[in-house]
């Protein structure tokens, strides 16, 4: 027990504050506010095992800008012409693009070019040749449809769409092509497309075929074994089950009619469900895995919140995950599935976004240009939401096992998409990431990104040993441990009140663990350490020793 007498002590006791790990994000709230193991700024950073640990690097796994990929005819793709899709039978197709291009093909649009087992096809609608293609190119093939396609522009004086308005949807094992909010169509066969859908069967002797009774919009999901379309601001249309050919004119619903909130997406939920996203509310459907639509009930489930983009929207364990006008929410589903047929009991929104300590950067970026190239995925328990700014990219992260935001990852090029697969060369699933120029990135794939060192940056929360008296901060100790043998650390140790930094250069060594002790000998009412680097780093726990001022009246429970 230290003693205290009146006005000053009778000893000096030595004071410890730190951090013995690190848990979470918080970058809102006054850095002195924040719980042990807060930091108040990670970029590029895990938060794992306790450790504040800089991410994996990212490395190119095609990339179109310099194999010039040729037809038999010799004609070649450039950078600005390219771009790829990959249609994951598992999961949504994912649409990945140029920023600049007309249709599937190859520059005169009448030619697809399929890469497929260790084979490139150039496939024309009834013949094909082929070249080899390295396998670790390869994305392998499972059911129902695994395909990676290039992308070539539009020679020809006809309009031609941008790849942001190709819209595209798998189904009943069929490839379907909406048209987005374009006007017409990306695919130049021997037919017109105005606005009529076209689909394919995934068969490389197959082509694409056009489907008059499959209404156009601007995107599609799959729910309750049907296929789902928006087919105007307020309407969904629904197929029949199983059936991506048959609407019917009574299983078209309408949400918040007139109310000049358009839908911006949509999100399949238990029970043959589904949320619907407007900008301002958020609806549900229920029932429709029943035959009779007559029997399927709609439910506002939020009347102030909605969302922003649908590219946002992602099912996360029990909950949806999107991103609305004040930040990023969860919605929670509650399911009874106490008898045979489970039964939806409740839409839990809490009324604060989950986003909340890291808001102050999730609202300063531009929500008008995340409308549309804002991106998301849920994977390895972690969901992330990348936004672009010019040719760089932001990635915000959230730890669902932690249950906190862990990083905001940074890139030197904007993210066109992200994409869940397994290769031939390595059958774990992987992350990856596409940019406009054709690029695609297999994300925490070792110590650089593109042969670059990676940067970073930590800061701690602000120590004050839980009051604004004025301390002499004496000593400081920072346990840290080197993931490579080129990188760098320095830490800032900062002062408040006074206001006084000292830098200092760790003295880090290469590949293995260290502890570095350090003379602080600054006044002031609370202590932030301060991290940057190049490279890998672990930071594992840091501490600063200090004497609170002998003229402070201090009080302390026994």
């Amino acid at each position: 027990m230290t003693r205290y007498r009146g006005y000053g002590k009778l000893d000096d006791p030595m004071r410890e504050v730190g951090d013995t790990g690190f848990a979470a994000l918080a970058s809102r709230d006054e850095p002195t506010q924040l719980q042990a193991g807060v930091v108040s700024e990670a970029k590029n950073i895990r938060l794992d095992d306790g450790k504040a640990t800089t991410r994996l690097g990212y490395t190119t796994q095609i990339d179109f800008e310099s194999m010039f990929l040729s037809d038999e005819q010799g004609r070649t793709l450039t950078a600005e012409d390219e771009g790829f899709l990959i249609i994951d039978g598992n999961t949504s197709p994912h649409f990945f693009g140029a920023s600049y291009f007309g249709g599937i093909g190859v520059e005169d649009r009448n030619q697809i070019v399929i890469i497929q087992n260790d084979k490139l096809l150039f496939f024309n609608g009834t013949n094909y040749s082929e070249k080899e293609f390295e396998t670790n190119y390869v994305f392998d093939p499972i059911l129902p449809i695994r395909l990676t396609f290039v992308l070539g522009r539009n020679e020809s004086t006809e309009p031609f769409i941008t790849g942001e308005q190709v819209e595209i949807v798998q189904f009943n094992n069929q490839v379907i092509l909406l048209s987005g909010a374009g006007a017409n169509l990306p695919v130049n066969l021997d037919f017109p497309l105005g606005q009529k859908v076209q689909k394919w069967d995934g068969e490389a002797t197959s082509d694409f075929v056009e489907d008059p009774n499959i209404p156009n919009g601007e995107f599609g999901i799959v729910t309750g074994n049907r296929l789902a379309i928006k087919t105007s601001n307020d309407e969904i249309s629904f197929s029949d089950i199983s059936n991506e050919s048959n609407f019917d004119v009574l299983a078209k619903f309408n949400f918040g009619s007139g109310d000049g909130d358009n839908i911006v997406g949509m999100s399949p939920i238990p029970e043959s469900s589904a949320l619907v996203f407007k900008r301002r509310s958020i609806w549900a459907i229920s029932g429709l895995n029943l035959i009779d639509f007559g029997t399927a009930s709609i439910t506002q489930v939020s009347k102030q919140t909605g969302c922003v983009s649908r590219h946002s929207i992602q099912n996360v364990g029990s909950a949806v995950f999107f991103l609305a006008d004040s930040g990023v929410y969860a919605l929670d589903i509650g399911l009874d599935a106490s008898n045979a047929r489970g039964t939806l009991t409740r839409f839990d929104l809490q009324d604060q976004p989950i986003s909340k300590p890291i808001n102050d950067q999730i609202l300063a970026e531009d929500f008008t240009e995340a409308e549309n190239s804002c991106r998301s995925i849920f994977f390895n328990n972690r969901y992330y939401l990348s936004f672009v700014e010019g040719e760089r990219s932001r990635v915000y992260i959230f730890n669902t096992l932690m249950g906190a935001w862990e990083s905001r990852d940074e890139y030197e090029f904007p993210i066109r998409d992200f994409v869940k697969a397994k290769t031939k060369a390595d059958t774990n699933e992987r992350l990856y990431a596409l940019s406009k120029t054709g690029k695609l990135f297999r994300m925490d794939d070792g110590n650089l990104d593109e042969s670059e060192l990676i940067d970073w940056s930590l800061n701690t929360r602000a120590y004050d040993n839980q009051n604004l008296e004025i301390k002499n901060f004496r000593r400081g100790y920072v346990k840290v441990e080197s993931l490579d043998e080129t990188g760098t650390t320095d830490l800032s140790v900062d002062i408040t009140d006074p206001d006084s930094t000292s830098s200092i250069q760790l003295n880090r060594p290469n590949n293995e663990g260290y502890i570095e002790r350090f003379t602080i000998g600054k006044r002031g009412n609370s202590l932030m350490y301060k991290f940057s680097g190049t490279g890998r780093n672990a930071i594992k726990h840091l501490r600063a020793e200090l004497i609170e001022s002998q003229n402070n009246l201090i009080s302390t429970n026994q």
